[in-house]
């Protein structure tokens, strides 16, 4: 089990390494923006190092943009082996933004993923709510992996990953 903390500013490119990287992993093409480019040349290292941490395993990539007056659920495209996030069930358009978190958060779960990829996917949560569900994702799925990410400085949730890469 590898736990990798990725850290860094809004803007400094932790999203678009990883959603390059969750691409990479599950064997779909995705075409580089100029941008994603300069980025990925930027960071090549951690890239690289990224890429060879998690060779093989079929990654669940949860990015946190949605909207909180939305529910979300985890689809998985069973040919490409890669799980997307989807809006669906207005009817439960009640829960708040860190609910829905959570709910991803079981869904994606429940798809025994090898590498769970959280882009700043618990910063709906206050900080305290933030450790006690990574503490129990840790106790319960002793062989995840997991790679999180977060513009947050916390002692306490660092003390959970075995790396931490700053940007």
């Amino acid at each position: 089990m590898t736990w990798i903390r990725l850290n860094g500013a809004s803007g400094s490119g932790k999203t678009t390494i990883v959603r390059n990287l969750s691409f990479k992993l599950n064997g779909l093409p995705r075409y580089l923006t100029e941008n994603d480019k300069k980025i990925l040349k930027k960071f090549e290292t951690h890239y690289s190092f990224l890429l060879n941490q998690f060779c093989g395993c079929r990654a669940v990539y949860i990015q946190s943009s949605f909207d909180p007056n939305k529910f979300f659920t985890i689809k998985s495209l069973l040919s490409k082996k890669i799980a997307l996030v989807t809006s669906i069930d207005k009817y439960k358009s009640n829960l708040s933004q860190g609910e829905s978190q959570r709910f991803i958060l079981l869904e994606a779960l429940e798809l025994q993923p090898d590498l769970l990829i959280l882009d700043e996917s618990l910063s709906g949560l206050p900080e305290d709510h933030e450790l006690s569900v990574l503490q129990a994702i840790k106790d319960l799925y002793e062989n995840l992996n997991l790679l999180y990410i977060s513009h947050r400085n916390n002692s306490e949730i660092e003390r959970l990953f075995s790396e931490s890469i700053d940007l």
